[in-house]
């Protein structure tokens, strides 16, 4: 419910125009059913409320279709903990952070280890942690 309370909000022409735009490509012809298997996999009904948060996005061309899945990717995987500090993502050095904490995060594409003179090793995926912060985080 709490996904569909989210989804709802979107206009009927951009419902299928979402639909179609999920399922243009060759290896997401079941977009439908993979985004159902996504869903009864959340344990919380806040992930269900991100999840719905995300398809609007989507549906209003904020986020790309690939930001789209790697977004539920990082929804479906994470502790809702984890998820809700990353609206500290700013102020926080990748660095520093509990180091279970961060391995979480770099195994679902949240972070990175940069090889370069300029890196200071571990760097936030800044795409992916605002629209999951300035978008999904916000009330």
């Amino acid at each position: 419910m709490h996904f569909l309370n989210e989804s709802a909000k979107l206009s009927a022409k951009q419902r299928e125009n979402l639909i179609k735009n999920l399922q243009d490509d060759e290896y997401q012809k079941d977009a439908g059913e993979k985004l159902i298997s996504i869903i009864d996999n959340l344990e919380t009904k806040s992930k269900a409320q991100l999840v719905g948060k995300a398809i609007y996005l989507f549906g209003n061309d904020l986020i790309s279709k690939d930001e789209f899945w790697r977004t539920t990717f990082i929804i479906e995987k994470l502790p809702m903990s984890d998820i809700n500090a990353i609206i500290y993502w700013r102020e926080t050095d990748l660095n520093k952070i509990e180091h279970i904490r961060k391995q979480l995060y770099l195994s679902v594409g949240l972070g990175w280890f940069g090889l370069d003179a300029s890196s200071t090793g571990f760097v936030w995926s800044e795409r992916l942690c605002e629209i999951i912060s300035d978008y999904l985080l916000v009330i």
